[in-house]
């Protein structure tokens, strides 16, 4: 559990239409959105396991009442609910709890994998990955294969024997191709 969330005051005035929808849909609402961003089962990441009977518990309310306001949040875009994990995304929270970039020296990023690999095969992290993988470096980029580039025959070490080294580069260069292809 986490001893501390940073709730923007904007949430209360300027959080763009679904702030407006949040706070049109009624109190209730407003205090299930505020619940998904500051609960004890939350975390920095806005991904998190969130069974219906523990906000149902949380906020004293009937398992369909917490279900039907759960479903309006969402409605809002503020919120995603995944019913088959029980999981619970706020996608904007990570970008209001952590930034919108890691360097992959920030300590939080090692947090981050540990977190998120809790959640590794589901909609969730598939979504969370989408959204914030390449800008928290969560995600390796595939490094392009390797090329041999010819050099000038006049400079470097001689050739190998009975060989071009032009000839040697390309065939090097197809058996490296020929290896990535089988992979």
């Amino acid at each position: 559990m986490r001893t501390f969330a940073v709730v923007n005051g904007r949430f209360w005035t300027e959080m763009s239409r679904t702030g407006v929808e949040i706070r049109e849909a009624g109190l209730d609402v407003t205090a299930v959105a505020l619940y998904l961003i500051t609960n004890p089962h939350s975390n920095a990441l806005g991904l998190y396991y969130l069974p219906i009977a523990a906000l149902s518990h949380d906020l004293r309310v009937s398992h369909e009442e917490a279900l039907r306001l759960l479903e309006r949040v969402c409605a809002t875009g503020f919120a995603e609910f995944f019913p088959e994990d029980s999981l619970v995304w706020v996608p904007e929270q990570a970008h209001y709890q952590i930034g919108e970039t890691l360097k992959s020296s920030d300590h939080r990023r090692a947090w981050a994998m540990r977190e998120l690999k809790k959640y590794q095969g589901t909609t969730g992290y598939q979504r969370f990955v989408k959204r914030y993988g390449e800008s928290y470096q969560l995600v390796e980029k595939p490094s392009p294969p390797l090329r041999l580039i010819a050099q000038d025959q006049s400079s470097g070490p001689p050739a190998p024997s009975g060989t071009s080294r032009l000839s040697e580069a390309q065939r090097l260069s197809q058996l490296l191709d020929e290896s990535t292809d089988e992979h």
